[in-house]
């Protein structure tokens, strides 16, 4: 199995290792909205003698329109999942609280896996003071993944990993606000403290208003990232760097005033750009380890008006510095570059006081992004923003599957022909979908290696057919597509098992999958 065959499979089973088996018997917590009843009901989940109550298998389950002010950090060395109830409400708000002494923590610090769902997450404290890092993970091999959340307001990184080979996962979620002009640079996404990243995959997510960048390499290398239909508009320094990485799937992005700021020729600057990846560093290549980047069909486009704020001294940064640059071109693919300007449906005001104020630190008060007064507030506006685009840019049929770039979640889609651009499959796979159990939408990947008639089929304990996902002829490649628990009727179905079958002129293959409600 090649480096990638086995790096995808690794996601899968990620996912599915802390989920599938352990949730036969799920255990559901539900936890009412209040002042420290999240913490309690999270701390208090033991024995009398202090063991745990089979975290394996517990889910803890908030409250639609629901407010948790927390009382401290909530920290786990056992697996936790903390996940919104079904129902259209609100995302239930989870903030830190402030002490009678006047002090507050962060939010979350992981120290096993850690999943969350159908969240919204600030840290800024019920007082406003916005604190350092949202999630902070503090332990070797955690597995994280953050589904159908918003993470909003942090001082320096939403994601700090202080030990290595952690697995992050992030889908179909929001992640804004980190940072402030009085610290630049430590407005970040994920920042990895120089430590090794197993797994990294960003897909279908939006990341605004960060000053720095989205992810922070320290030093540490990843083995494998995909970033795959995430829209990013305004990151001040920089946009995404990578550092030395083994493999890379960087496809159907949307980067929109990426690298805003500009640069100068210090030592410590000229590197800045929207892209950045390093070469393998000479140990890994004496392993016989070849680096393998793959980079297609994105759009990155920068305002003239931010470029024309940079000072005359200030050069605009690119897209990809010199040594990303001549690395992409010499071992990568760089294929059909979009620079397309976007205009949202509703978006924040261009921040031409931002590029300005970073190079003028004598400018009181310290401007600071549009944030379209959306916050934490109980009852506020979690999402003051609408990131879709008009259906006449080229970006919206520009992705590998003829879908927008970006973010598809802005026009009810999902993620569909997940195509390996690199190989045609040598078999017919049916893989395990993932999550499992679910809830409310899975994803199913498949493989076909020459051109045939596929159906794809979902049926129920009973055997009745409930859904045609593909029935189609279809070219070789690698598929994936989604279901969201709804009959070809548009109706949701129950909780429960439910076999998915694959069919082809050359072959047939079944698998269970759990919705669990």
């Amino acid at each position: 199995m090649n480096l990638n065959k086995f790096l995808q499979f690794s996601i899968i089973i990620l996912l599915l290792g802390a989920t599938s088996i352990v949730f036969s018997q799920s255990r559901i917590i539900n936890v009412p909205s209040g002042v420290g009843t999240l913490n309690e009901a999270i701390d208090g989940d033991t024995t009398a003698t202090g063991e745990r109550i089979d975290p394996d298998n517990t889910v803890y389950v908030l409250e639609r329109d629901g407010f948790y002010l927390l009382t401290g950090t909530i920290q786990n060395r056992f697996p936790l999942r903390i996940w919104a109830a079904d129902g259209s409400g609100k995302r239930p708000i989870v903030q830190p609280g402030v002490s009678e002494g006047g002090e507050s923590s962060d939010p979350f610090r992981p120290r096993d896996y850690f999943h969350i769902k159908g969240l919204y997450v600030t840290n800024m404290d019920e007082l406003g003071q916005i604190l350092l890092r949202t999630i902070r993970v503090s332990a070797d091999n955690a597995k994280i993944i953050v589904d159908d959340c918003h993470l909003d307001y942090t001082g320096q990184s939403i994601f700090r990993l202080d030990n290595k080979d952690n697995s992050v996962f992030l889908m179909n979620s929001v992640f804004s606000n980190s940072g402030s002009m009085a610290s630049p640079d430590n407005g970040r996404g994920i920042d990895d403290r120089g430590n090794d990243i197993d797994t990294l995959v960003f897909e279908n997510n939006t990341f605004y208003n960060f000053t720095s960048r989205i992810l922070r390499d320290g030093g540490g290398k990843i083995n494998y990232a995909r970033v795959n239909h995430n829209t990013v508009v305004n990151v001040g320094q920089m946009g995404i760097s990578f550092g030395e990485i083994i493999e890379l799937e960087f496809k159907n992005n949307l980067f929109v005033n990426t690298a805003f700021f500009g640069k100068t020729a210090e030592a410590s600057i000229p590197d800045w750009s929207s892209f950045d990846v390093l070469p393998l560093r000479e140990d890994l290549v004496n392993e016989g380890i070849e680096q393998k980047l793959t980079i297609l069909n994105n759009n990155f486009y920068t305002a003239p008006e931010l470029i024309n704020a940079q000072p005359d001294s200030i050069i605009a940064s690119p897209i990809f510095n010199s040594v990303s640059d001549s690395l992409i071109n010499a071992i990568g693919t760089l294929d059909n570059l979009l620079n397309e300007a976007i205009t949202f449906t509703d978006q924040p005001t261009l921040p031409v006081d931002l590029v300005v104020a970073n190079w003028d630190f004598t400018i009181t008060p310290r401007p600071e992004f549009d944030n379209g007064g959306g916050g934490p507030d109980f009852g506020g506006v979690q999402l003051p923003f609408d990131y879709s685009y008009p259906t006449s840019s080229t970006s919206y049929t520009y992705s590998t599957n003829g879908q927008p770039l970006g973010d598809l979640s802005w026009f009810g889609m999902i993620v569909s022909v997940d195509e390996n651009l690199d190989e045609i499959p040598v078999s017919f796979v049916l893989e395990n979908n993932y999550p499992n159990p679910f809830n409310p939408s899975t994803v199913i990947k498949y493989s076909v290696p020459e051109l045939s008639n596929v159906n794809l089929k979902i049926y129920n304990s009973l055997g009745q057919l409930v859904k045609t996902l593909v029935n189609t002829t279809q070219a070789a490649g690698s598929y994936s597509l989604q279901w969201d628990g709804t009959s070809d009727t548009g109706v949701k179905v129950s909780s429960g098992i439910y076999i998915y079958r694959l069919t082809t002129d050359k072959f047939s293959a079944s698998k269970k999958m759990m919705l669990l409600k």
